[in-house]
């Protein structure tokens, strides 16, 4: 978790010219930078907080002068049981210093892990690459219904500006702020579009092509997703509270921060509020008689499949089996309704065009009332 403070004569961060050249000497570098546990022989207990000193430093271990970088902080359990584990919280100081406070949740031993994502170099490279237009490369197969005829063209989720209006078929709808262009075959109309695709491989050779090789070796190691050394090693002690801790918090609401707290084995517990854990009847009861529409990305496509073996709920297999998800329970009268959005989509297998809904048009046509549930990611 990366909390950014404001830097101390303007309240930003320094901006750095997008056309920067990249020397690997003056990257963070993992090996070199260091970790310092402020105040690590104390005493530590429940409640109180650990912090910790990131000192970052280049490939001549120089220390930096800048910030920017992206840090992953954990605080872990070393025993084996329960096995513990929550967030650090980042401070970025943009002088090369970074705080990591870490809450102490739970009793016993407890390691430091910190883990370098990526250097800043890298996160400027991102930041650059993130705002070019059509990088990703899709493709779209026209088939004529009589003959059969197939023809297969590029298609993009923004506007191209090197394909002239009768040059393109244009699926876009600008109420739904939906934008879909494929260049158009040469002997089949428009409406003759069947299924589309994401070509992974050509994606990453056009991806590659915005970066100079310097620039490459940033998402490589030992810059990607290195953990940094902690000295000393070992796991710091951290007795129980001195003080009691209240035994009843309140129930976690939408205005309640309940990301605030850490896992214990598999269970989430929030330092902030009560987190209800749902029985499977709870879950059978809460949804008897309502229908539930989920529509987004795979992240909540995974809800859905999580429902229909929690609940149960039969699978009605459908043809557009990638784009969409049903399932029913009849004793309970429970249904979930999964739809994924509109293209672009990632993923290998090709996917009927229209098998496909903007999330609005999908709401659009619910009737609504007091036992409809919409979920969107």
């Amino acid at each position: 978790m990366l909390t950014k403070t404001p830097h101390p004569e303007n309240g930003k961060a320094p901006k750095v010219a997008k056309t920067e050249a990249c020397y690997l000497e003056q990257v963070t570098c993992p090996k070199n930078t260091t970790i310092v546990v402020l105040n690590r022989d104390r005493l530590y207990h429940q409640g109180d907080v650990l912090t910790v000193r990131v000192v970052v430093k280049d490939k001549e271990g120089r220390p930096k002068t800048y910030g920017g970088d992206f840090f992953r902080a954990r605080l872990v359990s070393s025993d084996r049981s329960p096995q513990a584990s929550s967030t650090g919280h980042v401070t970025d100081h943009y002088n090369g210093i970074y705080t990591v406070k870490f809450p102490l949740y739970w009793a016993g031993g407890v390691s430091i892990k910190i883990q370098l994502v990526h250097p800043s170099e890298a996160v400027k490279v991102l930041d650059r690459v993130r705002e070019v237009p059509n990088k990703r490369v899709f493709h779209c197969s026209f088939v004529d219904a009589k003959t059969k005829a197939t023809n297969t063209t590029q298609c993009f989720s923004s506007a191209n500006s090197s394909l002239l209006p009768h040059q393109q078929c244009d699926f876009s709808k600008p109420d739904v702020n939906g934008t879909w262009i494929c260049e158009k075959p040469d002997k089949l109309p428009c409406s003759a579009i069947s299924k589309c695709r994401w070509d992974s491989g050509k994606s990453r050779a056009k991806m590659l092509e915005l970066l100079s090789e310097e620039e490459k070796k940033l998402f490589q190691k030992p810059y990607l997703e290195e953990e940094l050394e902690v000295d000393p090693k070992e796991p710091i002690h951290v007795l129980k509270a001195e003080l009691p801790t209240p035994q009843h918090l309140p129930a976690c609401t939408w205005d309640k921060s309940a990301a605030l707290g850490h896992w214990s084995g598999k269970v989430w517990t929030s330092s902030v509020c009560n987190v209800r854990v749902f029985t499977q009847n709870d879950i059978r009861r809460c949804l008897a008689n309502k229908t539930v529409y989920m529509q987004g990305d795979s992240t909540i496509r995974q809800w859905g499949q999580r429902l229909l073996t929690v609940v149960p709920l039969n699978h009605n297999k459908t043809k557009g089996y990638l784009a969409r998800l049903e399932g029913d329970n009849s004793q309970w009268n429970i249904s979930v309704r999964y739809r994924f959005h509109h293209f672009p989509v990632q993923g290998g297998a090709w996917c009927v065009f229209f098998d496909f809904r903007y999330v609005v048009e999908t709401l659009d046509s619910i009737l609504g009332g007091p036992n409809t549930i919409i979920v969107l990611t």
